[in-house]
């Protein structure tokens, strides 16, 4: 919420002039991104017991770098622009419980999908817009069960598809150049593996909130 409200109230700063930028075109975009993850974890499958060692919570952040492309088609200051893009996230959560015998570790390596930004060119430098994507996130879910004479490890490499929604604020210093910084949010359902028996006899499931911050910078061609 503090996210939203910081990029409302840049929002509200930016309306001096009355003379209208273009956003419209070809946009080749670099981004530089935060990535936040926070994740609960649950038992999916218990066969013989209902045991909580593996009821969990976790998070990390990392920085990092994404691609995209956008076609902006503009009407009275309106405009949608949708495109498709890639961003490398490598957010790690480890956790390690060594008097129940368990640690988890989830990795997100990447994301990649479709985008459209809905918007509005509120002067010559500014637009503000909503930015909706369907993406496809990488991820690495292990587990390790062990004992002092006994160990058994996991490891599922899955994907996961879901919407994210935010919202976003563009600078124009030039008829080439695009600024943008931009907030957007989804929960993902992941799974370790299931069909493998551990020590106590789980599968997990996991809930995580994927946060990701961006600044972008967009040439139009």
């Amino acid at each position: 919420m503090k996210k939203l409200t910081f990029l409302a109230v840049l929002f509200a700063t930016i309306t001096a002039t009355k003379s209208f930028a273009n956003t419209s075109g070809h946009y080749a975009g670099i981004n530089i991104l935060k990535a936040s993850a926070k994740t609960k974890t649950s038992k999916d499958i218990s066969t013989f017991n209902d045991d909580t060692y593996f009821n969990s919570k976790s998070e990390d952040s990392s920085i990092n770098f994404g691609f995209d492309y956008q076609y902006a088609i503009n009407k009275n200051n309106f405009f949608v622009a949708p495109g498709l893009f890639y961003e490398n996230l490598n957010t790690e959560e480890k956790v390690n419980n060594t008097i129940a015998g368990w640690s988890q570790n989830l990795k997100l390596n990447n994301r990649y999908g479709l985008k459209l930004d809905v918007g509005y060119d509120v002067n010559k430098l500014f637009a503000i817009y909503v930015p909706l994507e369907y993406a496809v996130t990488n991820y690495e879910f292990s587990t390790h069960d062990y004992t002092s004479n006994f160990s058994l490890r996991t490891k599922r490499t899955a994907s996961d598809s879901s919407f994210f929604y935010g919202l976003g604020v563009a600078l124009a210093p030039s008829d080439q150049i695009l600024i943008k910084l931009q907030y957007t949010r989804s929960e993902l359902d992941l799974k370790s593996v299931s069909d493998v028996a551990l020590l106590n006899v789980v599968g997990l499931k996991a809930k995580t909130n994927l946060d990701i911050i961006k600044l972008g910078f967009a040439y139009r061609f």
